[in-house]
């Protein structure tokens, strides 16, 4: 599950271990609800930023991943920034 992720992230490189991450659940259309219920307390990662469930056959929850991502990218590029002043 999640904890054996991070542990593989952080025997790769301890810098990629502490990189803020999301934890994105995919075939939500196939999930009871189609997604919609809290992930299970086995699914719960909570050092990620976010944990969503998304479908690439309904489309579902695509657009928040793409904002995420994005957010994600702009806070880095911004830290990067202001690491060189």
């Amino acid at each position: 599950g999640y904890d054996t992720l991070r542990r593989e992230a952080g025997a790769y490189g301890a810098d990629l271990a502490d990189k803020p991450h999301i934890v994105v659940l995919t075939k939500a259309d196939l999930m009871p609800g189609g997604g919609d219920a809290p992930p299970p307390a086995a699914l719960r990662a909570p050092e990620a930023r976010a944990v969503l469930a998304i479908s690439a056959v309904t489309g579902r929850g695509l657009d928040e991943l793409r904002e995420r991502l994005w957010t994600l990218v702009e806070q880095a590029r911004a830290a990067e920034r202001a690491a060189e002043v």
